[in-house]
């Protein structure tokens, strides 16, 4: 999955639906007609215009995607003896615990102008810990206008670090922020201006 904010929609029925207990997804009338009760349920499980399953995954084990499809279609263990359930949900510990060191890191731009050239990429590509790099197509392609990061919203993409050993994940991180002081190189607009009126 790419997208990671899933939506699942059912039919309606006009059968009041008791409360506090919910009534199962299917269930039958008094007439022995199925009725599908409506549910509309959203996981948001990603940050700004980021994919945050895979890292989860690497990191934990699981991932709250996989948690929710699980408590939502898996059939119910309730009644199962304890070593008999086979719930992905059941089977997910109350408190996470790292089997890997993992990190986003947002790229920043720190240059305002028409951007000329991208450095660096090579080398953060094969540093030990980056398992992914996405750079926005805005600041991807040289000749467009680019401006200098203010916040998450205006960021010019984001790496994925995960390594068994987290001084080397931090080793990695600092590099890639160093990186990014000189990884976007522009034209910048005054300098185009004085060479016009040259």
């Amino acid at each position: 999955l790419t997208h990671t904010e899933v939506k699942v929609f059912t039919t309606t029925t006009t059968t009041p639906t008791p409360t506090p207990t919910p009534p199962p997804h299917h269930r039958r009338d008094n007439d022995g007609e199925e009725v599908v009760n409506v549910r509309l349920m959203e996981v948001n499980v990603r940050q700004q215009n980021d994919n945050f399953v895979p890292l989860c995954q690497m990191c934990i084990g699981y991932n709250a995607l996989d948690m929710w499809l699980s408590a939502l279609l898996d059939d119910d263990n309730d009644n199962e003896e304890e070593e008999e359930k086979t719930s992905l949900f059941d089977s997910i510990p109350r408190r996470p615990r790292l089997v890997r060191s993992g990190s986003v890191v947002s790229l920043v731009c720190y240059a305002d102008g028409t951007l000329t050239n991208i450095r660096h990429l090579d080398e953060i590509r094969n540093l030990e810990s980056v398992v992914h790099v996405q750079v926005y197509p805005q600041f991807a392609e040289p000749g467009n206008a680019v401006e200098r990061s203010r916040d998450i919203r205006t960021d010019a993409g984001y790496i994925h670090l995960v390594n068994d050993d987290e001084c080397a994940m931090r080793r990695d991180y600092d590099a890639i922020c160093e990186y990014m002081y000189t990884m976007f190189e522009v034209k910048e607009e005054e300098q185009e201006e004085k060479k016009k009126k040259k």
